[in-house]
């Protein structure tokens, strides 16, 4: 389902963990970051959709499997906790994500 079909497609740690996954370099491979993280390619699937919530204890191995990742910044947006190369490999995705919505608007 994809974000024109599902309203908590914005949720902000839906966005978060998409953004995470492309920063640790798995574009649309929802099954690889899956396998690195050890939860289900459907999780993944739900958590990144907004339909479910990630639980705390997801965030936490998180934490153990991703280097320079900062259980504030997913839950609160809270940067000061990221490692440098990770928080510049986000800030890459969120202004390539801002520069597609744009293309999108001007299309319409």
């Amino acid at each position: 389902m994809g974000k024109d079909q599902n309203p908590n497609w914005d949720d902000p740690e839906a966005r978060r963990l998409r953004q995470l996954r492309r920063a640790e370099g798995f574009g649309t491979a929802q099954a690889a970051f899956a396998k690195k993280l050890g939860w289900s390619q459907s999780e993944i699937s739900m958590y990144e959709s907004g339909d479910r919530r990630v639980p705390r204890g997801k965030v936490l191995e998180m934490h153990k499997k991703i280097p320079g990742f900062a259980p504030l910044w997913f839950t609160e947006d809270r940067r000061e906790g990221l490692s440098f190369d990770l928080r510049r490999r986000i800030e890459a995705i969120e202004a390539q994500d801002e520069l597609d919505e744009n293309v999108q608007k001007d299309r319409a």
